[in-house]
C-alpha cells in the first residue's frame, strides 16, 4: 500500500472549506485556491502530519519520510488512553479506530457543556433527552451503534471538528500531539462526510426504479392496442324504441273519367268469371 494511501483516500476530492481547518492546525499554507483539495495540497498536508507523527530521530532514519497514517491514529488511541485498537493497515481498521478517536474527544468534551449545550447537540444527531444525563461516553456508543440513524456518526464528527476539539489541552499534551490528534479527528470527520455523500447518493439510487427514465413514455404491451385519449362523454342516448315496418305504398285513386285499374291479386278475376258461368240460364 502506498505511503499515506489512507490519509489520501480520505482528503482527495474533498471541498476546499472543510480542508481548511486541518490546514490551519498542521500550519500549511494551501494555494492556490480550489472548489477541491488538488493532489498537490493533499501532499502538502501528509507531509506536515507524516512529520508530526514521528519524532525527529526516526524521521531522520527513515529518509525524511514520517511514519504512515494507520501508524499514526494508533498513537493517537493509545495517547488518548484508548481500548480496543485494531491493528493493521486496512481502511477498515483504520476509520474503526477513527471513530474511536471521535467518541473519545466527544466523551472528554461532553462533561464540559451545559444542559442546553448537551440539548443542542443530542438534536443534531436524532437522539432524544433521555441521553441528556448521561455520560458522554455513553453518548458517542450509542452514536457509533447505529441507535441514532445511519448518518449520526458524520454529525458527532462534525460537532468534534467544530467544537469539541477545545477539550484537547485539558489533557495536557505536547504540542506536536496535541496537534497530530486534532488533525486526526479533522481527517476522520472528512472520512464520514464522505461515507454520508456516497450512502446518500446510492439511497436515492435505490429509491428510482431501474431503467425507467421519467420522461419516457411507456410503451403499450404487445398485442394490445394503445388506450385512446379521453375525450368528452357523450349524453347517454335514448332507449331504442322498436323499428316500425315501412309502410306499404297506397293505391293512387284513380281520376273521374279514367278506367278503374285492374285488380292486383291473383286468381280474382278468374273466379267471378266462374261463378257467372255456372249460373243457369234463364227460360
Amino acid at each position: 500500500m502506498t505511503h499515506g494511501a489512507t490519509f489520501f483516500s480520505a482528503v482527495a476530492g474533498a471541498p476546499w472549506e472543510d480542508v481548511i481547518p486541518l490546514a490551519r492546525v498542521l500550519d500549511v499554507p494551501l494555494s492556490p485556491e480550489s472548489p477541491t483539495i488538488a493532489q498537490a495540497h493533499g501532499r502538502a498536508l501528509w507531509k506536515k502530519l507524516s512529520y508530526l507523527g514521528s519524532n525527529d530521530l526516526a524521521y531522520l532514519l527513515r529518509g525524511f519520510e514520517g511514519v504512515d497514517y494507520p501508524e499514526i491514529v494508533r498513537d493517537v488511541c493509545k495517547q488518548l488512553e484508548i481500548a480496543e485498537i485494531q491493528p493493521g493497515e486496512a481502511e477498515r481498521g483504520v476509520e474503526h479506530n477513527e471513530q474511536l478517536v471521535l467518541a473519545k474527544i466527544f466523551a472528554d468534551a461532553w462533561e464540559h457543556l451545559d444542559s442546553d449545550e448537551r440539548r443542542e447537540h443530542l438534536r443534531e444527531m436524532n437522539l432524544d433527552e433521555g441521553h441528556l444525563s448521561l455520560p458522554g461516553a455513553s453518548v458517542a456508543a450509542a452514536v457509533l451503534a447505529g441507535q441514532a440513524g445511519p448518518f449520526a456518526i458524520y454529525k458527532l464528527s462534525r460537532i468534534v471538528a467544530n467544537s469539541a476539539l477545545r477539550a484537547l489541552p485539558a489533557r495536557r499534551l505536547a504540542s506536536a500531539r496535541r496537534k497530530t490528534a486534532q488533525a486526526v479527528a479533522l481527517v476522520a470527520s472528512l472520512r464520514q462526510a464522505q461515507r454520508t455523500a456516497l450512502a446518500e447518493t446510492a439511497l436515492a439510487e435505490a429509491q428510482t426504479p431501474a431503467g425507467m427514465p421519467a420522461a419516457t413514455p411507456r410503451e403499450p404491451a404487445k398485442g394490445k392496442r394503445p388506450a385512446r385519449k379521453k375525450t368528452a362523454k357523450r349524453p347517454p342516448a335514448a332507449p331504442s324504441r322498436p323499428e316500425k315496418k315501412a309502410a306499404k305504398p297506397r293505391k293512387a285513386k284513380p281520376k273521374s273519367g279514367a278506367k278503374k285499374a285492374p285488380s292486383l291479386k291473383k286468381g280474382k278475376g278468374k273466379k267471378i268469371a266462374k261463378k257467372r258461368r255456372s249460373r243457369p240460364a234463364a227460360r
